[in-house]
């Protein structure tokens, strides 16, 4: 008996071990908005989607939610999966620039997309999906208070029957919207201290109860007086 239970721990244990790897190469809230997908090739400019920013992003910084604006002004392509950015932050009236990567981990596509209000996008359309990507973005050094961010994005694309790609925004009429979301920390260069934060457009991802709005966003009245009145 001891002799089978060896084997087949031997044969299974490493698809469990590598199930799990796979399971955890994303966090749970890209998990959780991303379900019934399949991995595609990245090989694909998305510079147009990561870079848009219509209608500005919604930010936070901090475990008190503190409002930060966020704005993306360049993305540069430098090879299938790294693109380079740049951009600033705005955090109690102070701007600081900041520079660096985003590198795409996975691509993928719904196995059943949604066609919209109506069905009015359905045969206008090839496919619907979208990138998880590493980000990296390096503030100032000179400018005091400044610091890394890191962390995950998500962001959502459709093609065209033609194949050209577009910022997927066929449900931006429904409850719940968002496109463009990142999510992770922020560490200081100067006391190496680390804050959680996050931005998107129309939701900020894994933002705790600072979002209490049902049809939009809306900041909890607790965390009003941190920049968001």
């Amino acid at each position: 008996m001891k002799r089978y239970i060896l084997i087949f721990l031997m044969v299974f244990l490493p698809f469990v071990v590598e199930a799990r790897k796979s399971a955890s190469r994303v966090p749970i809230w890209v998990s959780a908005m991303t379900k019934g997908s399949v991995k595609v090739n990245a090989e694909r400019d998305y510079s147009l989607v990561i870079s848009y920013n219509s209608p500005g992003f919604i930010g936070y910084i901090g475990c008190d939610y503190r409002k930060m604006e966020v704005c993306i002004t360049s993305v540069r392509r430098i090879n299938n999966l790294l693109y380079g950015v740049d951009g600033y932050t705005r955090l109690k009236g102070n701007t600081c620039s900041f520079r660096g990567s985003l590198k795409i981990i996975e691509t993928r596509v719904f196995k059943n997309p949604g066609y919209g209000v109506d069905n009015e996008m359905k045969g206008k359309f090839d496919k619907r999906g979208y990138c998880v990507a590493l980000f990296e973005l390096n503030e100032e050094r000179r400018v005091r208070d400044s610091g890394v961010f890191r962390g995950y994005s998500l962001f959502y694309w459709y093609t065209g029957t033609g194949g050209r790609l577009h910022v997927d925004d066929i449900d931006s009429y429904a409850d719940g919207y968002c496109n463009n979301l990142f999510s992770g920390t922020w560490t200081s260069f100067r006391t190496h201290r680390t804050k959680p934060c996050g931005w998107g457009l129309y939701r900020i991802p894994n933002c705790g109860d600072l979002d209490i709005g049902a049809a939009e966003f809306s900041v909890n009245p607790k965390y009003r007086n941190n920049g968001w009145r």
